[in-house]
């Protein structure tokens, strides 16, 4: 059963916005980046990223560092609330 079934409303809305967020409106990013991207506004942790694309942490924080740069923004939070404002 889908998670969104037993979450509340503003939850559910929440979690349907997200996954709009999956396709990042940054142009200038690489194939990999886009990868870490869309499992970062998931809630994925660096360790979990790095499990999931079988890549160092390392490596995964130097690719959010690259995407947080080339989006303007210091942190995952405010790249997901500048995605979700500007949708």
């Amino acid at each position: 059963m889908a998670l969104t079934r037993y979450c509340s409303a503003p939850a559910r809305q929440q979690t349907e916005a997200l996954a709009e967020l999956s396709e990042p409106d940054i142009p200038s990013l690489t194939r990999r980046e886009k990868e870490v991207y869309k499992l970062a506004i998931k809630g994925y942790s660096i360790k979990k990223i790095a499990e999931e694309l079988d890549i160092s942490s390392s490596t995964v924080e130097f690719h959010r560092s690259n995407i947080l740069r080339k989006a303007g923004v210091t942190s995952i939070a405010e790249l997901i609330a500048r995605a979700l404002e500007s949708r």
